[in-house]
């Protein structure tokens, strides 16, 4: 019988929610994120970008924390929660065990261009001011709301034009919070296992 780690292997609600994220920040403040883990993980970027350009940017996994108010969360692990794939025959059913959490990012952004960071540094201002944006991640039918929110404000620094990691850059830093889930899902199957589709809406449209 697989184990926890190995179920989420399989399928990473985290995973599939930082997809999200990434289609999130690209529609709506074009910025094409890459996820970085670890100080390592940097290091190995900056080795294979020999030259600089701009605009670049990167969203580090900060923290994950459970939420267990208004969560029945033993019952959920025992019996899971049970759906009927769309794309599959109704011999097969997904059973779906999930868990609210929030999870903390960080998303540094470089750019030479000190407009279109006074424009990002706005855009992050009303994104904040209306509480924040929405995505709907779909696996196998079944939807799950993720919230984004960003913080009353955000840090701007221009780099030293003498740095080797961006010279001449403008470095804006924003911590980001997700109201999002943690889990895995079962595949119980009579006749065939499937393997689930994942779709994200965004704004009422399908990216």
């Amino acid at each position: 019988m697989e184990n926890i780690l190995e179920r989420l292997a399989a399928l990473s609600f985290v995973d599939l929610t930082l997809r999200g994220v990434k289609a999130v920040l690209l529609k709506e403040l074009s910025i094409q994120a890459i996820i970085i883990m670890d100080d390592a993980a940097t290091g190995e970027l900056k080795r294979r970008n020999k030259e600089v350009s701009y605009p670049t940017s990167t969203l580090r996994v900060g923290t994950m924390a459970s939420v267990r108010d208004g969560t029945n969360n033993k019952y959920v692990q025992k019996h899971g929660r049970r759906s009927q794939p769309v794309e599959a025959t109704k011999a097969t059913s997904v059973v779906f065990r999930t868990f609210p959490a929030v999870i903390t990012l960080e998303l540094e952004h470089k750019d030479n261009d000190a407009r279109r960071i006074l424009l990002l540094m706005e855009a992050l201002c009303v994104v904040s001011a209306i509480g924040g944006v929405s995505f709907v991640m779909t696996i196998s039918g079944e939807p799950y709301t993720i919230r984004i929110e960003v913080p009353d404000s955000n840090d701007v620094q221009l780099a030293s034009l003498e740095s080797a990691d961006s010279p001449g850059a403008f470095v804006l830093t924003c911590p980001i919070v997700l109201h999002g889930f943690v889990g895995y899902y079962s595949d119980v199957a009579a006749v065939q296992s499937t393997t689930p589709v994942v779709s994200y809406t965004i704004g009422g449209a399908q990216v």
